[in-house]
């Protein structure tokens, strides 16, 4: 029997996706994002800069509206990589109010794209801010 090697690579790249949450391919490395509501923008600067590979570092993180720092606003932070079904080994230690923040404790024990969720809940309720990060070289 003779095999169709074309097939057999399409089909192996058809399952390659499999996993993934959508069929859009996120823009990595974008450090400033609007909430999915547009109340909010999310920004985030790494401590050390560039993230280092499973080792701890920290990220400042801000939350402002048109007005400047959001003040009444809290987070919850989560990252995760969707492409292998894992989150973080450890939680982070959140610090911080009024629209700066600071997660301590963060490690990305495995090179590759991380999703990064910040949920800010503030006066116009819960919004969320999707970031990836690529890891780490």
């Amino acid at each position: 029997m003779r095999i169709n090697r074309s097939a057999i690579l399409a089909i192996l790249a058809l399952g390659c996706g499999a996993g993934r949450d959508s069929g859009v391919a996120p823009v990595p490395d974008v450090r400033r994002v609007q909430t999915d509501g547009g109340t909010w923008t999310v920004s985030y600067v790494p401590d050390p800069d560039p993230i280092p590979g499973n080792q701890e570092f920290a990220l400042d993180i801000t939350v402002a509206d048109d007005a400047g720092p959001a003040s009444g606003t809290t987070i919850v932070l989560t990252a995760d990589m969707p492409d292998h079904g894992h989150g973080m080994n450890q939680t982070p230690a959140l610090t911080g109010s009024d629209g700066a923040f600071r997660a301590e404790g963060m490690l990305f024990h495995m090179t590759g794209r991380w999703r990064l969720l910040v949920d800010v809940t503030g006066d116009a309720g819960i919004e969320t801010a999707e970031m990836w990060i690529s890891c780490c070289e």
